[in-house]
């Protein structure tokens, strides 16, 4: 078991890059250092939205020349905070 203590919107660049990224807290947007670190053709599932209300669980999806972007239904998680993530006091 490796442990990593950083900023989770920051992902982890020294081990990338990743054929699956799986977020369990909801970024206000999709953090470009998280889909920067995905695999061509790799998949990312991130929930996406605003602190406490509504959010969408969304599947990224890395090609070659960009990314897809699927809606898969609503969700509540707990907030991402960091540099790309919610700015809480």
């Amino acid at each position: 078991v490796t442990i990593i203590h950083g900023d989770g919107s920051e992902g982890y660049p020294e081990e990338a890059p990743y054929d699956r990224i799986v977020a369990t807290a909801a970024a206000p947007f999709v953090p470009d250092p998280l889909k920067d670190q995905l695999r061509s053709g790799g998949i990312m599932v991130i929930p996406v939205g605003n602190i406490g209300f509504y959010q969408t669980l969304l599947r990224v999806t890395r090609k070659d020349i960009g990314y897809i972007v699927e809606d898969l239904g609503g969700v509540v998680f707990v907030p991402l905070v960091g540099k790309h993530g919610h700015k809480i006091d």
